[in-house]
């Protein structure tokens, strides 16, 4: 390429970043990103969180002489605020999620078509529809940009399975380019990433994680004592915007309650809370500059405040990917912020059942594997059924299916909803006198194939179509008309998953010993980021230049603004476990006794020696819900051990020779 239409490019570039954004000059990487665009169709850009990285793709669609950007991000609260921004700016914009009614995705679907869009939003769950991968295969795209990019590589902290069949997706649509984007991506996934998405050395702009604002403080306290610590803390400083990460729900709600108890402007934020309540506390303290929200890790993606001044970890991240995307929400306008950490080692049980729970046992994915082979060569299947019935966790139940896509045994086709609740306005009776003749007839049938309830009626597609002979998209069609009417208010559930089983000869034994490779090995990374956590804090050197070491940079230098930098004779020590205490101290005789005949009573969620061990660590199963046995004392009576110690121990338990 010339050197004079790589100036020409970048005259552009700038002219677009005045006067469409109203920019003077770009951030460090971005025009970096941009020139690599141009001249690979290709590029990475990683960006410390709030450094700019959705200019690169909205900036870029301007640029491109003609075709749509399509931006995958898992976050419905970015498309929607990017979109707003993006319009306000001029540019044809439009995102395509779950909370759009299906007149707006119509319209959306005609402008696509019509080539009137630039940028276009999606979830990566978008593309497992047939149709709507044919309209983009259609189009003409200029870019396919991957925000949160770490999720397409298995080793990284937030691996997610829709992520794998990007890669072959934006093969299949025909991108002209194509850009990655994430905050937190260690070497070996910069190259993963890298290596899937095709995009050469030359074209990965790595922007350093050094935050010189950031005061980065480390104070291990024990868990009795962190409510009044933290209390402390926030009452002895300015006040200040404020997010407080925790790791459990329950634990947002507690922590909260004590800080509003001690007077302090403090909610809790989690994902079990009702969408418009979350939304009331996230605009609360969007619009305020002293308010604290305690919340669980979901809280911040996508949200754009600058004037975040504290960030406290009150438990361990689980992840210095994650720790390093979470403060980096702090400080973004420059000015001097404090981030704090006072997890320590009493954490580490809990962070590791998330990853040993999504570990499956090889006998149930053997059954899973000899169940889909099974099957007709096309079925539906529902993953929530699924989960329960081999007593594999819907995370990595998805992947596993994915994975079976990857390997060739199964091919994914449009998912669709099994079950609606109809709730007729003003009542069955009233609804069905809407109408008259066959149609009247068709739905007097329909509802006589449904489960009548006093308020809502209940159809399983299904049971429905056998029972009336009809096909399933008439009875779809009939539904949705009556919500297009506004005669009911239809709740879809029950998510279906279609598949067809393709041809070739799979040897069950050999894809389980395959995935069973990927799963341990995945769980092997997630315990081993657990532990590289452990020695941040408790190294007694600078824990920025420990931070940038691990993403990658080479002998950073001490920053003079962290906890060690100011205090290197200050201990780190997150407080070991008691070692004086063994499993047997715990579980006396007597409770052996009990566990054994639970184990009898409920083989499924508790036979396999590595189930018992989760199960006595508090690592519930779908298995253990279906059992109703959660709440067992025995459940996590052993719940501050390590679960390596356990699982052996079970196992030499399970080896004895049973008296006779």
């Amino acid at each position: 390429m010339s050197a004079n239409s790589l100036d020409t490019f970048r005259q552009n570039a700038h002219n677009a970043l005045q006067q469409t954004f109203g920019w003077d000059s770009f951030r460090t990487g971005q025009l970096e990103v941009l020139e690599a665009l141009h001249e690979h169709k290709a590029a990475l850009a990683l960006f410390p969180t709030g450094g700019g990285k959705s200019l690169c793709y909205q900036l870029y669609s301007q640029l491109a002489e003609s075709g749509l950007t399509v931006v995958i991000s898992p976050l419905i609260a970015l498309m929607k605020d990017q979109v707003d921004d993006m319009q306000s700016r001029g540019i044809r914009a439009a995102r395509m999620d779950s909370s759009l009614e299906e007149k707006e995705l119509r319209d959306i679907r005609a402008a696509i078509r019509a080539g009137l869009l630039k940028l276009l939003y999606v979830a990566p769950e978008r593309f497992k529809n047939q149709h709507f991968r044919a309209m983009l295969k259609e189009a003409e795209v200029a870019l396919f940009a991957v925000d949160e990019a770490h999720c397409i590589s298995q080793w990284g902290h937030n691996f997610r399975p829709d992520y794998l069949k990007l890669v072959e997706y934006a093969e299949q649509i025909g991108a002209q380019a194509t850009l990655a984007l994430t905050a937190t991506a260690t070497p070996a996934v910069v190259q993963d990433i890298r290596e899937a998405l095709h995009i050469p050395e030359e074209a990965a702009i790595l922007a350093s994680a050094y935050r010189p604002n950031l005061f980065i403080d480390i104070r291990p306290t024990p868990r009795e004592q962190r409510d009044e610590h933290l209390i402390a803390q926030l009452q002895a400083q300015p006040p200040g915007t404020t997010i407080v990460y925790v790791t459990l729900q329950k634990t947002a709600e507690a922590v909260a309650a004590a800080l509003v108890q001690a007077g302090l402007p403090a909610r809790a934020y989690h994902a079990g809370m009702y969408a418009d309540s979350r939304v009331a506390v996230q605009d609360e303290w969007m619009a305020a500059s002293d308010r604290i929200v305690v919340a669980t890790i979901a809280f911040g993606m996508g949200i754009d405040k600058s004037d975040v001044r504290y960030i406290y970890h009150y438990d361990l991240p689980k992840s210095l990917e994650s720790y390093v995307q979470e403060i980096g929400r702090a400080g973004r306008d420059g000015e001097p912020s404090r981030v704090e950490l006072i997890g320590n080692r009493e954490d580490l049980a809990k962070l590791a059942a998330f990853s040993l729970g999504d570990t499956p046992v090889r006998e149930d994915v053997v059954r899973l594997i000899q169940y889909l082979l099974d099957k007709e060569e096309t079925f539906e299947v529902s993953l929530h059924r699924l989960s329960r019935a081999f007593d594999i966790r819907p995370l990595p139940l998805a992947t596993l299916m994915t994975y079976l896509e990857l390997e060739g045994m199964l091919e994914q086709g449009t998912p669709r909803f099994g079950v609606y609740q109809i709730t007729p306005e003003g009542g069955e009776i009233r609804l069905l006198n809407h109408f008259e003749g066959e149609t009247k007839q068709f739905y007097r049938e329909l509802f006589a194939a449904s489960s009548v309830g006093r308020k809502h009626i209940t159809t399983d597609l299904v049971i429905a179509s056998n029972k009336m002979k009809r096909d399933r998209e008439e009875l779809e069609k009939a539904i949705e008309y009556l919500k297009k009417a506004k005669l009911a208010i239809i709740k879809p559930s029950q998510f279906l998953n279609s598949y067809t089983r393709l041809p070739g000869d799979h040897d069950v034994e050999a894809i389980a010993d395959a995935l069973m490779t990927r799963f341990d090995g995945r769980e092997a990374a997630d315990l081993a980021r657990i532990e590289n956590v452990i020695d941040f804090v408790e190294v007694s050197a600078c824990k920025t230049a420990y931070i940038l070491e691990y993403f990658g940079q080479d002998n950073p230098p001490n920053c003079g603004h962290c906890a060690y930098c100011v205090d290197p004779t200050r201990d780190f020590s997150a407080l070991a476990l008691d070692a004086n205490t063994s499993i047997d101290d715990v579980l006396t005789d007597d409770l052996k006794k009990k566990f054994a005949a639970l184990r009898k009573k409920q083989p499924k969620a508790l036979q396999d020696s590595r189930k018992a061990a989760r199960y006595l660590l508090g690592i519930k199963s779908p298995a253990v819900g279906v059992a109703r046995i959660g709440s067992n004392a025995l459940c996590g009576l052993l719940a501050g051990f390590h679960y390596a110690e356990v699982f052996d121990y079970m196992k030499q338990l399970d080896a004895r020779p049973v008296a006779g």
